[in-house]
């Protein structure tokens, strides 16, 4: 299905990304609010050699039988195979350590603080170990209270270097803790924590990404393009530095389309434009999809949400006092579209 052509302008009275401190450079405790929206998250995207992504959320969220939730869903696809890593558990089938900044779902566990990171999967499906370095400091997407009621979104690593390994377990024909590990080797990627306190679909329609994987230059582009259901959009555009502070763009005009994102923005004296062009999709992956009966029924109330990943290229000019810049590389792109619950049963149900 063909995407339309849309035009995400932030205005000079929102709020642009911004670095935060030290704190949110580790896995927190989650808040645990009592809002029946609430979901927070801590989400993590590598890509390894060969298109090969791993993907995981370690979530805790209140259901409408459970609250505060623990939930570890992770995925992991290459040419051949989608291997899927999840399990729930109620409050007391989850634990967070103040003193080792780790949190643990089940057998899952997400380890750490700035600049190091430790992430392990484990199930009947498959087990990854992923250890990952953060290249920068956290810098927040949106911030807490934000005008347009969005999530509050910090990407505490803002790009990772990371080096990981998995093994198939019995539930996909893997010989579990007596297979041998099979490396995934080098790979780069980025990692998210995102509260929220209201219901996905009442705050968010659409959140597009673009995080850079290479470069050419010592600048690293970063950016999230977030609508809301009323049209309403948020532009987070940063250009990490190899050698000085990120440049946050405070006014960025981008025209997203199925073929390319075009960008046009400054900040202060800097101004930078360019394209963001897709090369090759790596999956269309629909949580909902994956979720056995009971799960499904305790899902049935959250938003549908497809997440379009994509690998591309970036070509950027950079123009400052000191001069001009070309700025080129490897790109993860992805394209999340939310959709409200379906509520076709309730229809059904006053219908009668």
């Amino acid at each position: 299905m063909r995407i339309s052509l849309a035009v995400f302008t932030v205005a000079m009275f929102m709020q642009a990304s911004c670095v935060v401190t030290s704190a949110e450079d580790a896995v927190l405790p989650p808040s645990l609010d009592q809002s029946a929206g609430y979901a927070e998250y801590w989400e993590q995207q590598f890509l390894f050699k060969g298109d090969r992504l791993l993907v995981s959320q370690f979530m805790v969220l209140n259901l409408p039988l459970s609250r505060h939730h623990g939930l570890m869903i992770g995925s992991y696809r290459d040419r051949d195979r989608l291997v899927i890593v999840k399990n729930g558990r109620q409050r007391d089938g989850w634990q967070y350590s103040p003193a080792d900044k780790r949190l643990t779902i089940f057998q899952h566990t997400l380890e750490g603080a700035y600049p190091g990171y430790l992430m392990r999967l484990h199930n009947t499906a498959a087990e990854f170990d992923v250890l990952y370095n953060a290249s920068d400091r956290a810098i927040a997407i949106t911030t807490p209270g934000n005008p347009l009621g969005l999530p509050t979104v910090t990407q505490y690593a803002p790009t990772a270097q990371a080096v990981g390994r998995w093994r198939p377990g019995p539930e996909i024909g893997g010989a579990g803790a007596t297979e041998r590990w099979q490396a995934l080797g080098d790979g780069r990627g980025y990692g998210l924590h995102v509260v929220q306190t209201a219901p996905l679909e009442k705050s968010l329609r659409r959140w597009r990404r673009a995080v850079a994987l290479t470069g050419n230059s010592g600048h690293t582009p970063i950016l999230h393009l977030m609508e809301t259901p009323s049209s309403a959009k948020h532009v987070s555009l940063t250009l990490l530095t190899r050698f000085g502070p990120p440049i946050q763009f405070q006014k960025a005009i981008v025209s997203a389309q199925e073929a390319g994102w075009r960008i046009a923005a400054d900040a202060g004296e800097r101004r930078l434009s360019g394209t963001i062009m897709p090369l090759r999709d790596i999956e269309t992956f629909v949580l909902k999809d994956h979720l056995n009966g009971i799960e499904v029924l305790a899902a049935r109330a959250l938003a549908t949400i497809r997440r379009k990943r994509m690998t591309g290229r970036y070509a950027f000019t950079l123009k400052t006092p000191a001069g001009t810049s070309e700025i080129s590389g490897a790109v993860l792109m992805e394209d999340i579209q939310i959709a409200p619950p379906d509520d076709r049963r309730r229809r059904l149900r006053r219908s009668r």
